[in-house]
């Protein structure tokens, strides 16, 4: 078999720049079943004709290349775009000369082309192979199921199953082997033909993907039901109980209030002190005369000045603490209101900022 496995090798570097599967996943040699290996014809003695060995030989070489050359055609084909094409040309080369990287690849072109339910079926088959790439075959098994979320599929539930006559699917007759059945989500509309009734019964449904929609057939003195299988509906969460606030807590909270009322007090008191220092500083100043300078026995406020800019500049990082020390009170008794429901609320007041509730 060494020259099959020489095939493989020229299919995987044609395969590294087609399709969609890592040139990781093409570093291990193809193997398949036995039932899917060609066979070289090998004389039955070695004193064979060496004639009837060279056409063998000969003939093998011919399929493996024409396998080849219709894999770089359907490699082209895929990065033209044009995959159902594609599909078809790495299902010729599978079919003259298997190789699993083909058979991947048509299934991946199938996929690519909207047609879910040929790109499933032949990722089954190459499932039921084994291969020796663990991890091509982890790939496909991961697109296989991806492409199983897509499709849905129905199942019939026959009393009496020999009365069934002729079912019909979306207009194209099938049997009753068929089922399940994969199809695309939509609905569907399907007739049943049983034996003793003229019309045959109508049967609308609706296919989800990654579901089973399982119709029920009773015998036919019964209507037919129809019952979809569907996720588990998702439960709201619940918000876990809100613990009652902790006394230190609570404490941090007053403590808050306490210290924003102290800083209310102080702006007030600061304030109204930088305001009479801004009046004598100002008062203090010297009229502008002729000449510039000030009048005799006039001296510049220096003193009322200082005050001022210093009293002026505490009263400002009063102010900014209180209303830092206001903010994180207002943000503990919010967490406290969700507890206990209590009001609070951060306004205005004389000075600065006050807490209601």
């Amino acid at each position: 078999m060494r020259r099959e496995a020489g095939l493989g090798s020229v299919l995987l570097l044609a395969a590294t720049l087609a399709v969609g599967v890592p040139p990781s996943a093409r570093a291990a040699a193809r193997t398949a079943p036995a039932s899917a290996k060609l066979s070289e014809a090998a004389p039955a003695s070695v004193g064979d004709d060496d004639a009837a060995a060279d056409e063998v030989e000969q003939d093998d070489e011919a399929r493996k290349q024409a396998a080849l050359e219709l894999f770089q055609h359907a490699r082209q084909l895929y990065l033209d775009g044009e995959y159902a094409a594609a599909a078809r040309e790495f299902r010729r080369s599978f079919d003259t000369l298997p190789s699993l990287e083909a058979l991947v690849a048509a299934a991946r072109a199938h996929a690519a082309a909207g047609d879910l339910l040929a790109g499933l079926d032949t990722y089954r088959e190459y499932l039921s192979f084994e291969d020796d790439d663990a991890h091509r075959h982890q790939e496909a098994l991961e697109h296989y199921r991806e492409l199983r979320l897509q499709v849905g599929e129905i199942a019939l539930r026959v009393e009496r199953p020999e009365t069934i006559r002729a079912i019909t699917l979306n207009g194209e007759a099938v049997e009753l082997r068929d089922f399940p059945r994969q199809l695309v989500p939509g609905p569907i509309v399907l007739e049943i033909q049983r034996e003793g009734l003229d019309t045959p019964r109508v049967i609308r449904a609706e296919v989800h993907g990654g579901e089973t929609t399982v119709i029920e057939l009773p015998a036919p003195a019964r209507v037919a039901t129809v019952v979809e299988t569907a996720p588990p509906p998702i439960e709201p969460p619940t918000e876990p109980p809100l613990r009652p606030p902790s006394p230190g807590l609570r404490i941090v909270f007053w403590s808050g209030v306490a210290l924003s009322g102290v800083a209310a007090l102080s702006m007030a008191t600061l304030g109204g002190l930088t305001m009479r220092e801004k009046r004598r500083f100002e008062e203090g100043l010297c009229s502008n005369i002729d000449g510039g300078g000030c009048a005799d026995g006039a001296s510049y406020p220096h003193v009322a000045e200082r005050r001022f800019a210093e009293l002026r500049l505490a009263t400002n990082i009063v102010v900014g603490v209180g209303a830092g020390i206001a903010v994180a009170t207002l943000a503990i008794g919010l967490s406290l209101k969700r507890r206990r429901d209590a009001k609070v609320a951060l306004g205005p007041a004389p000075g600065g900022l006050a807490l209601r509730f």
